[in-house]
């Protein structure tokens, strides 16, 4: 009885060490009106808000995206967006769209933005409307200048205290405020993709946490 209850006890701390890295790697792959069909550790699983599989528990949904419970966490997936949970950190799947583009979305400040896996930006970039959006002091960074369409603008470079990438938690980015509002959505560049190593299978992309 002594043994089985030791057993059990390392069974639970490796549990609870690992977190969800036991149970989930889902990409959202389907929209079906009041439904989502998820690949779920390579099954697919069609739930509807409130549906709960393993860790993973649908909470709300609309026509563009799925709200998620994984274990204690919450996370939003687009349609190909997916997210592997592991012991480093996190490792966060994304599929390419029809053109090739990556996907997903930037958490700062407690807001959110759409952003695009760039890999010939230097920086995490946005435009001046993004970042009052996210409730960045910009105007407090250094002030350069970059080429755009319609000639020099001004950046800002700063430095954000934190910046989450799907659900992976990154500190001190830097990160360019582009003058203007022609970047319509954010650019995921060198200064948050080195945080990570990136892998290709296919048309998946899996960013995981160094």
């Amino acid at each position: 009885m002594k043994k089985n209850s030791l057993l059990w006890g390392v069974l639970l701390a490796v549990s609870l060490w690992t977190g969800v890295a036991l149970a989930d790697d889902v990409t959202l792959i389907g929209l079906l009106g009041g439904k989502a069909m998820f690949k779920i550790n390579g099954k697919q699983q069609l739930l509807t808000v409130g549906q709960q599989v393993g860790q993973v528990k649908l909470l709300r949904l609309d026509s563009e995206k799925a709200e998620i419970q994984v274990g204690d966490a919450t996370r939003t997936l687009h349609l190909g967006e997916g997210y592997v949970s592991s012991v480093s950190g996190g490792s966060l799947t994304l599929t390419a769209d029809a053109a090739g583009h990556y996907f997903t979305e930037i958490h700062i400040n407690g807001a959110t933005s759409k952003a695009i896996v760039d890999t010939g930006a230097t920086y995490l970039s946005m435009s001046e409307a993004t970042a009052k959006s996210l409730h960045i002091s910009y105007l407090d960074g250094r002030q350069s200048a970059t080429k755009t369409a319609n000639g020099l603008a001004k950046v800002w470079l700063v430095q954000l205290p934190r910046v989450d990438v799907g659900t992976i938690a990154l500190f001190d980015v830097a990160t360019a405020v582009i003058e203007g509002n022609a970047l319509d959505i954010t650019l995921v560049g060198t200064s948050v993709l080195s945080r990570f190593q990136v892998k290709y299978d296919s048309n998946m992309m899996t960013l995981t946490k160094k």
